[in-house]
């Protein structure tokens, strides 16, 4: 595992814990770094989780990339699944009409992006095929 990936981790494991669990919760995540012989990971993810903890404190928006604000509707529900995904829920919605973006939707909060825009399949699709 990469060091954004243990902190990411442990991020979402402490979050809303009181401060006893989370000093458990670090213990064992060292326990399970020196298990795994990835101990020179550990000042990279501590810097890591700063940034992280850094990053989600400062944000105040979560942006929606969209076609036209009628697809709110339709992807209403898997809009909301990503929200929680990402843990914003409590977040102000900023929506971004965009007329490239073929169908589907893009979410952005704390750093983070869930890109389900038919846009990057059709992309993926064409590398992909252009690639064989």
């Amino acid at each position: 595992m990469k060091a954004t990936e243990y902190a990411e981790a442990l991020y979402r494991a402490t979050r809303e814990k009181s401060d006893r669990e989370v000093d458990r919760m670090v213990t064992a995540l060292v326990r399970i770094v020196q298990s795994r012989g990835h101990v020179r990971l550990l000042k990279h993810i501590l810097f890591e989780f700063e940034k992280i903890t850094r990053r989600r404190a400062s944000a105040t928006e979560l942006r929606v990339r969209i076609k036209e604000r009628s697809a709110l509707e339709t992807y209403a529900e898997h809009l909301a699944a990503d929200i929680r995904t990402l843990g914003a829920e409590g977040l102000l919605q900023k929506v971004h009409l965009d007329p490239t973006c073929i169908g589907g939707y893009e979410i952005q909060a704390f750093g983070q992006r869930i890109d389900r825009t038919h846009k990057r399949a059709l992309i993926t699709m064409f590398e992909t095929i252009s690639s064989t």
